[in-house]
């Protein structure tokens, strides 16, 4: 397994309507992610990938089965659930949803855009 690049901060938690998602906090320096720099909110570590540079920023959220890798960035008040896959250089940002679909390659889903499976 890669070296952790993230820890969950368990007192650091909000909920969704079915999930309870923690706030994310960097144990290394990688691309602009600084040591110490909070991120945004996962369920479980399965959401986020320790290998590359993918990182989830702000208030962000990725929950419900969801998995980030690669180089994807998860920014805003996007959130990534129900299944979903974010890899490659994808980026999900301001209040856009990524529900239930898989997203890889060079995007960029922004503004209130909704992805639906």
């Amino acid at each position: 397994m890669a070296k952790k690049k993230y820890e969950m901060i368990m007192d650091d938690f909000r909920t969704t309507s079915n999930d309870k998602v923690y706030r994310i906090r960097s144990l290394i320096d990688f691309d602009d992610v600084k040591k110490g720099d909070f991120g945004g909110y996962i369920n479980c570590e399965q959401n986020l990938s320790h290998v590359g540079n993918c990182w989830i920023y702000d208030e962000a959220m990725v929950f419900g089965n969801s998995k980030i890798s690669g180089d994807a960035k998860i920014k805003g008040n996007a959130k990534v659930y129900m299944e979903s896959t974010v890899k490659g250089h994808v980026r999900v940002q301001d209040n856009a949803n990524v529900i239930g679909s898989s997203l890889s390659g060079t995007k960029c889903i922004s503004g209130y855009e909704v992805i639906v499976r």
